[in-house]
This record gives structure tokens, C-alpha cells and sequence, in this order.
């Protein structure tokens, strides 16, 4: 199969192209670097020339609300209408867990947004929401490290390492579209006060349930945990180093 990745050059595209390639499949990676910009729609038409899938793994620029919203819709659009114009069968982004059970937080919403446009714009599609990665929870964790502090509720988060998403995604991306939601995460749920003791080292760690890990928002406690159909990464959070 020929698969499109767009955002072919970050993380887990370029981890998703590894695996397709060693199946024997054709991934095609693609970026604004290549010249290929979905929010522009500049090079999508040639990108997307006798694809048969497209894995839309692009990070928005910003993650205030409205900057998110605007990216999300206009970039999901324009690839949307490529892949209809090309007959591509297939197209899967990669989304979150749970999203609409943390309404505070506008990038949430902005997803959901995302999931919409997906879902009447003509394409089949499989939606992959996965857990947080396991690789990106440092970088959560820290912002909310203050004078040696982190203040963090006792929420449940079930992260996947990218590697695992990887292979996951490659199994979505060669099967026919579900045309539903599909999610993908780790194999161990853990409180994120535990997580941050764990990744913290020489940071002091407080429960604090009224705490707003999530870029300023409130976690409910079980909000970002997975469905009992979802698919399950192998790696646990035990075989991802601390911080520093």
C-alpha cells in the first residue's frame, strides 16, 4: 500500500514510517520542509497522487483555542478535499483519549473540532485517539514544576510509548476503515501524582486535587483513561528515564 504521513518528519511519523516500510508497505512522508503544507494546501494534489491512505500526524502550532481551531479545521479540510479528489480510501488522525470529558481545555475542544470535520468530509476514516506518550510526559510534567514544587492531582493517565502507537497505527492505516473510533494505550493506568514522582527526580511531589496539570486546565479523575476495547502498547512508564 502506498500511505501518505503528513507530518512525516516529527515523532511518531517518523516511527510509523519505520514500521510500514518494514512491512513491505510504501509510506510516503511528507512536510512543510518537503513542501507539502496542509493548512496552505501547497503540494497536497502531487503528495497525494495514488495514495491508497493518509495518516494525518501534524501538531498545531499553538494550542490556544482559536489558533488550534483555525489550523485543525482549515488543514483538515484541505487534506479532506485532496484525498476526494485523488480517491485516496482511507484517512486516520491521530487524536486523544477522552477529550470531551476535559472541557476546560480549549486544544481539547479544538480536537473535537477536528473529529467533526472528519466525520462528514467524505473520507472513510478510522479516528486513532491514543493515550499521552510516554516520551512527552516530561515536558507536561515540568510545567508544572514551580521553585522545586510540582502540584499534581491523583488522575489516572494510561500513556503509550511511541514505538508501541507506531505499530498500532500501522495495523489502522492496512485495515478497511471503521469509519468509528478506534484507541490505542499503555498497558498500565497510574495516578499522575505517582508519574511524577517517578519522573521527577528531586522535585517534591504534592497531591493536590485541585490542581490543573493539563496546561492550565483540571483533570477529572478518570477522564484520559481508555475503553475496555482499546488496543495495548507493551512498554511501561518503568522503561522511560527521569527527567535531567
Amino acid at each position: 500500500m502506498r500511505i501518505v504521513i503528513v507530518g512525516g518528519s516529527g515523532r511518531v511519523g517518523r516511527a510509523v514510517v519505520a514500521v510500514l516500510r518494514q512491512r513491505g508497505h510504501d509510506p510516503v512522508p511528507v512536510s512543510r520542509s518537503s513542501g507539502v503544507d496542509a493548512y496552505t494546501g501547497e503540494g497536497l494534489t502531487e503528495a497525494l497522487t495514488r495514495a491508497d491512505a493518509v495518516l494525518d500526524t501534524t501538531r498545531t502550532p499553538s494550542l490556544e483555542e482559536a489558533a488550534a481551531t483555525d489550523f485543525l479545521r482549515t488543514s483538515t479540510g484541505n487534506l479532506l478535499a485532496a484525498e476526494r479528489e485523488a480517491g485516496v480510501k482511507l484517512h486516520v488522525p491521530v487524536s486523544i483519549i477522552g477529550m470531551e470529558r476535559v472541557p476546560e481545555l480549549g486544544y481539547y475542544r479544538a480536537k473535537l473540532i477536528q473529529e467533526e470535520t472528519i466525520r462528514t468530509g467524505g473520507v472513510p476514516y478510522t479516528m486513532l485517539r491514543a493515550a499521552q506518550f510516554i516520551e512527552f510526559l516530561p515536558a507536561i510534567l515540568a510545567g508544572n514544576v514551580h521553585a522545586g514544587v510540582a502540584r499534581l492531582p491523583a488522575s489516572y493517565l494510561q500513556p503509550i510509548a511511541v514505538a508501541d502507537l507506531a505499530e498500532i497505527l500501522a495495523d489502522v492505516l492496512t485495515a478497511p476503515p471503521a469509519n468509528d473510533i478506534v484507541e490505542a494505550a499503555g498497558p498500565e493506568a497510574l495516578p499522575l501524582d505517582e508519574i511524577g514522582r517517578r519522573l521527577l527526580p528531586g522535585v517534591r511531589v504534592i497531591t493536590d486535587p485541585t490542581a490543573k496539570p493539563l496546561f492550565g486546565a483540571a483533570l477529572p479523575e478518570r477522564a484520559l483513561l481508555p475503553g475496555p476495547a482499546a488496543r495495548k502498547g507493551r512498554t511501561s512508564l518503568a522503561e522511560q528515564p527521569p527527567v535531567g
